[in-house]
C-alpha cells in the first residue's frame, strides 16, 4: 500500500472495470484474490491510523451493501477481527431480509457480486465459531442498517455501500443513513469533539466515479483507500473534498493490463531542470510578455514577475507607455517596448526571443487584435495565449460544434500553443456549457485529444483553469491537485501565464514536451498558492502573495541531477 503523495495515473471507471476483467481472464487471477488485496489495503489503513491504540478496545462499524465494494468490506471485518477488533457489520435489508447463514440470494440476484458478497459473509460468520476456542479474534454482531444507528458507540466506520459503479442517485434507506452519519460527524467537528472516522472502500458511497458528483447524498470520508488507480471522480470536486485523505493501494493488478491510462494526477510539481552553472541571460531563455493596458496595467507586471521568479533569463514587456512607466517601478529588469514600436517591426522586436506570453489584460479593441495577430505570424516560437487574447480567438471562430470549433481555432492559431482560458473562457472558446456536469470537461478532453491525432506536427496545450485544472495536449492529460480556494483572486490568472511562460523555455530545448510543460507550469502556480495560504491564509492571500512564494515552490520541487 502507498499513500497518494505522488503523481500518480488516473482512471475512469470503466477502465478500472476493464483492468479487471482483464486480469482475471488473461492472468488468472481469481476475483477473491484481489478482493483479499483491497480488504487488506483497508485494514492496514485503519491500523495504520489507529495507531497503538489496543485493538480489543476498539469498535468498528462495516457498512456493506450488496455488491463487490460490500464484499470487500465484510472481508476487512474479517481481517480486522482476526487482529482483535470488535465490529458491527450494518446490512441492506432490500425487502428479502437480511443474509443469515448460508443463504443466497435466488433468481436473477445470482450473479458474481452477490455471491462474492455472501461468500465474504459466511467466512465471516464463521469467525463467531472459531472465536469460540481463540479468544484473541474481536467481537462480531451483525444488524440491519439503519438511520438510527448510534454512531458516537464506534471509533471507525468502513463505509462499504456503494462502490464505483454506482451511476443513479442514492435514495430510501441508504441514503438517510448517510444523512445521519454525515450529521454525526458534522456536529463533533462544531463542536470539537472526537469522532469516529470514516474510512471508505474504494470511493465514497454516493460519489460518482467519473464525475466526482454527489449522487443525491455522499459520506464524507476520513480516508479513503483507493484500489490499482485515482479514478476521474476522485479529483474532481466535490468528489476530492468528500475523499478525504486519499491513499493509494496495489491489490496485484498486473502493469500489461493498465496500459490505457486516463490521464495523469498532478499532485506535486516534477523536479525542475538543472541549470547550467556556465549559462547566461540569453540560454536560461527570453519571453516577451504583450499584455496590459491602460485600464488593467497590473496584469502585465504581474505576470512579467512571475516570469522572471520562475526561471527566465530575459523578459520583455511589449504595453502601452502609462504601463511600460508603472513597470520601470515596479520590476526595471525587464525590458520595454510600447505597442506602436513592435507593431512596426514584429520581426525585428521578437528577434532571439523563446516564448511569446499573450493576453493578460490586453483588451479587446482593434489594437489588441492587431498586436495578436502579428504574434501567431512569429515563427518559431512558442505562444502562451491567455484572457484577452482567448476572447479574440473565440470572437474570430465560426463553427458552432465543439469538434468543428477545435478544428477552426487550431487552424488560427501557432504549431506550438498554450492556451490557459478559465471556465467562461473555454465557454466562450468552444461554444459550450462547461458550467454543468464534469463530463462536458472530460467530453472536451477526449474532442481535443481527438482533434490532435490529426495533427502531428503540432503541440498544442489546452489549460483548462478550474478547481482541478486539466492540461491536456495530443499526448496526455494531466489533472492537478495543487492549489486552494485562496488563488480564487484577480491577477492568479495573470500569475500562471507568466510561469508557463518561463517553463515553456524547456519545450523550445527539447527537455519537456509543451504539454507536460503547461502541466509543470500549473502544479508550481499551485504550489506557490499553497505555500502563500500558509503564510497568509487563504481568505487574505493576493496573487503577488503567489508570486513572492514561487522561489519557496521551486526548492521544494527540487532539481533534477
Amino acid at each position: 500500500m502507498s499513500q497518494d503523495r505522488e503523481n500518480s495515473l488516473i482512471y475512469t471507471p470503466k477502465l478500472i472495470r476493464d483492468a479487471e476483467s482483464e486480469a482475471m481472464r488473461i492472468s488468472s487471477i481469481p476475483q477473491v484474490l484481489l478482493m483479499e488485496n483491497a480488504a487488506l489495503a483497508v485494514a492496514n489503513a485503519v491500523c495504520e491510523d489507529a495507531g497503538e491504540r489496543a485493538p480489543g478496545d476498539m469498535q468498528v462499524a462495516i457498512l456493506a451493501g450488496r455488491g463487490n465494494n460490500g464484499a470487500d468490506a465484510l472481508a476487512t471485518g474479517r481481517l480486522l477481527v482476526r487482529r482483535g477488533y470488535n465490529i458491527t457489520v450494518y446490512e441492506f435489508d432490500n425487502g428479502m431480509g437480511v443474509f443469515s447463514g448460508r443463504q443466497r440470494p435466488q433468481g436473477n440476484r445470482m450473479d458474481s457480486d452477490y455471491n462474492a458478497y455472501n461468500d465474504q459473509r459466511n467466512w465471516l460468520v464463521e469467525y463467531t465459531i472459531a472465536r469460540q476456542y481463540d479468544e484473541k479474534l474481536g467481537t462480531i454482531k451483525i444488524a440491519t442498517l439503519s438511520p438510527q444507528i448510534e454512531w458516537r458507540q464506534f471509533d471507525y466506520i468502513v463505509d462499504g455501500l456503494f462502490g464505483i459503479g454506482l451511476n443513479r442517485n442514492v435514495t430510501g434507506v441508504i441514503r438517510n443513513t448517510i444523512e445521519s452519519l454525515n450529521a454525526y460527524t458534522k456536529t463533533a467537528v462544531m463542536h470539537g469533539h472526537e469522532h469516529a472516522k470514516v474510512v471508505s472502500v474504494d470511493i465514497p458511497s454516493g460519489i460518482d466515479a467519473l464525475t466526482g458528483e454527489v449522487c443525491g447524498e455522499a459520506v464524507r470520508a476520513d480516508i479513503t483507500v483507493t484500489f490499482i488507480g485515482v479514478k476521474t471522480g476522485q479529483v474532481f470536486y466535490p468528489g476530492r473534498e468528500y475523499c478525504g485523505k486519499r491513499i493509494l493501494a496495489d491489490i496485484g493488478i498486473p502493469a500489461n493490463v493498465l496500459q490505457n491510462a486516463y490521464g495523469c494526477v498532478m499532485s506535486t510539481p516534477w523536479k525542475m531542470k538543472r541549470r547550467e552553472p556556465s549559462g547566461h541571460k540569453g540560454t536560461f531563455g527570453k519571453v516577451l510578455i504583450i499584455a496590459g493596458s491602460d485600464a488593467t496595467p497590473g496584469a502585465a507586471i504581474l505576470a512579467a514577475k512571475a516570469c522572471f521568479r520562475s526561471g527566465a533569463g530575459m523578459v520583455k514587456v511589449v504595453s502601452t507607455q502609462k504601463v511600460l512607466t508603472e513597470l520601470l517601478h515596479e520590476l526595471p529588469e525587464a525590458i520595454q517596448c510600447t505597442r506602436e514600436d513592435w507593431l512596426a517591426d514584429p520581426q525585428s522586436q521578437a528577434s532571439g526571443y523563446n516564448v511569446a506570453v499573450v493576453g493578460p489584460g490586453l483588451g479587446k479593441d482593434r489594437v489588441a487584435f492587431e498586436l495578436l495577430c502579428s504574434v501567431l505570424k512569429l515563427k518559431p516560437m512558442v505562444h502562451v495565449l491567455d484572457a484577452d487574447a482567448i476572447n479574440l480567438l473565440a470572437s474570430q471562430l465560426r463553427e458552432t460544434e465543439v469538434f468543428a470549433r477545435i478544428d477552426e481555432l487550431l487552424e488560427l492559431i501557432g504549431e506550438q500553443c498554450i492556451l490557459t482560458p478559465h471556465p467562461m473562457e473555454l465557454a466562450r472558446l468552444l461554444n459550450t456549457d462547461i458550467s454543468g456536469p464534469t463530463v462536458n470537461r472530460l467530453t472536451v478532453v477526449n474532442r481535443w485529444r481527438e482533434a490532435e491525432k490529426y495533427r502531428d506536427r503540432r503541440d498544442c496545450v489546452l489549460v483548462m483553469k478550474d478547481a482541478t485544472t486539466i492540461v491536456v495536449g495530443n499526448q496526455a492529460a494531466y489533472f492537478n491537485e495543487t492549489g486552494n480556494d485562496g488563488m480564487g483572486t484577480a491577477g492568479s490568472g495573470d500569475v500562471l501565464a507568466g510561469i508557463c511562460g518561463a517553463i515553456a523555455i524547456d519545450a523550445c530545448s527539447g527537455y519537456r514536451r509543451l504539454d507536460q510543460c503547461a502541466s509543470q507550469a500549473v502544479a508550481l502556480h499551485g504550489l506557490a498558492g499553497d505555500i502563500a495560504a500558509e503564510l497568509f491564509g487563504r481568505a487574505s492571500m493576493k496573487a503577488g502573495d503567489i508570486i513572492d512564494a514561487i522561489p519557496d515552490a521551486i526548492q521544494r520541487a527540487g532539481t533534477a541531477e
